[in-house]
């Protein structure tokens, strides 16, 4: 959909197997737009990863806090809590200018990027293809090169800029998503806490952490800086242990 968004991931049963699939498939590609392959690590198949112990981790809320569940603020804020009694130094840290521009830079990239790339499929094939996928092209070839520019190079400025703006964390804390998954197939959930970590490409990682009214799944996003993947997957691991989610707690 958009070369300059799309990322791979996992889904798994906990931190150790989605540090040993990373190991495996990471790589580098001479047509890998950010060049570099990530730093390489071994993962004991036995033991896992070594946890980082007692962390120093930055919550992010962003402006749209308060339009999240009150379940999914209740649970990210036990999570911390619980976090900071094991050890961890929590801090509040405050990304205003990032939150102010992401989600417009990111629609821009999306859009434009859709357009180039399924422009001519919706024009061939308009009965078989979605309402959804042809607005967004649509969208695309509204937007300016001039635009398109400023948002890839924002892209870039907050990618480099991250990692002095959370200089002596090992990593943010922050909501994944507004609060439980929509009922039905028709929509998948506003993705706006997820956009500007998709923006600057770095790594993140959901644990789940409670649960919703509706006995949903709500969870505790933690992201690191630019090819960061493993100081973020020991880190996650620690959380992991802290938490001690247990999926089974909640009947549906």
């Amino acid at each position: 959909m958009s070369p300059s968004l799309d990322h791979v991931g996992f889904f798994a049963r906990r931190v150790d197997d989605v540090a040993l699939a990373l190991s495996l498939l990471a790589g580098s590609s001479d047509r890998d737009l950010h060049g570099q392959p990530l730093p390489p690590f071994h993962i004991d198949i036995d033991n896992g990863l070594h946890a980082l112990d007692k962390p120093r981790l930055a919550v992010v809320r962003f402006e749209k806090w308060s339009r999240a569940e009150v379940e999914q603020q209740k649970a990210f804020d036990a999570a911390t809590e619980k976090l900071r009694d094991a050890g961890a130094i929590v801090e509040e840290l405050e990304l205003s200018e990032l939150d102010r521009a992401n989600w417009k830079a990111i629609n821009a990239i999306l859009a434009a990027e859709a357009a180039a790339i399924f422009a001519d499929l919706v024009a061939r094939y308009p009965d078989r293809t979605s309402d959804h996928l042809k607005s967004l092209v649509e969208s695309g070839k509204a937007v300016s090169a001039t635009d398109y520019l400023a948002a890839k190079a924002l892209q870039e400025e907050w990618r480099n800029r991250l990692r002095p703006e959370m200089s002596g964390y090992d990593a943010i804390l922050t909501l994944p998503a507004f609060g439980e998954a929509p009922l039905g197939l028709h929509y998948t959930g506003d993705a706006e806490y997820c956009a500007p970590w998709t923006l600057l490409g770095v790594p993140a990682v959901t644990l789940p952490a409670g649960f919703g009214k509706h006995g949903l799944p709500l969870g505790l996003q933690i992201v690191a800086d630019y090819h960061g993947d493993l100081r973020l997957l020991r880190v996650a691991k620690w959380v992991e242990t802290v938490l001690n989610f247990d999926p089974g707690s909640q009947s549906v």
